[in-house]
């Protein structure tokens, strides 16, 4: 039989795990870059890393140590998981 809460729970599971890679995302750029960036600037899609209404400044930035920023983000991971970084 079908349990709904199973479901749920599974649900609540990866939006959580969303929100945690999230965090790292935004820790990994403030260390490798100085720059702080919001939860909502940041959105993850399999293996692209992207980040969209931020400044070209900080695209710049960005893309400049972007090596660096996949580096610590997948370390922190344990695996590799991002592999692009993308900006819209």
């Amino acid at each position: 039989m079908f349990n709904i809460n199973e479901l749920l729970n599974k649900v609540r599971g990866l939006r959580n795990s969303e929100a945690a890679l999230r965090l790292i995302v935004q820790k990994a750029v403030k260390e490798q870059t100085g720059l702080e960036v919001t939860d909502e600037q940041v959105q993850i899609k399999g293996s692209q890393l992207s980040f969209k209404k931020i400044s070209s400044s900080a695209k710049n930035e960005i893309f400049m140590k972007k090596g660096r920023v996949i580096e610590a983000v997948n370390t922190a991971l344990s695996k590799e998981k991002i592999k692009e970084v993308v900006f819209y």
